[in-house]
């Protein structure tokens, strides 16, 4: 057998370095789809702070409104859990609405799969104090 085709013989048996690169990227994106699919999390709601930068908070079963600024801290909204294969977000006053979650955009719809709010925009970082009262509300 010769040099050249003990080589290729090699290569035959592994994968390149593309294809490794490529299956890892496709791993990384469904560990990060996986995790991001919840309602878990910071969702931003521009629209409605007045006082500063508003947000809904999804954590430990429960969601809350904030506005970073306010000292009173988060306003309980409700609760949500998984029922069914599906998020369901229970109000205090015991309405049920149901979430539909991406790693980017949360929606929240009503039982007839009408939108509650337009999409909501996923916040990966706490946001900032110093954006309060530079953010505008939206008409």
């Amino acid at each position: 057998m010769s040099e050249t085709t003990a080589k290729h013989e090699g290569r035959r048996k592994l994968p390149s370095r593309r294809v490794q690169f490529l299956l890892a990227l496709f791993v990384g994106f469904a560990l990060f789809y996986a995790k991001y699919s919840t309602p878990e999390g910071m969702w931003d709601i521009p629209s409605l702070g007045n006082e500063g930068y508003a947000y809904l908070e999804f954590r430990n079963g429960r969601f809350e409104f904030a506005v970073e600024e306010e000292k009173a801290g988060p306003e309980l909204l409700g609760a949500y859990q998984l029922e069914d294969g599906k998020w369901v977000v229970t109000s205090k006053s015991g309405d049920k609405l149901y979430a539909q979650a991406s790693p980017w955009t949360l929606r929240i719809i009503d039982k007839d799969g009408k939108p509650i709010l337009p999409p909501l925009k996923r916040l990966f970082f706490r946001p900032k104090p110093s954006l309060a009262g530079k953010v505008k509300p939206k008409h």
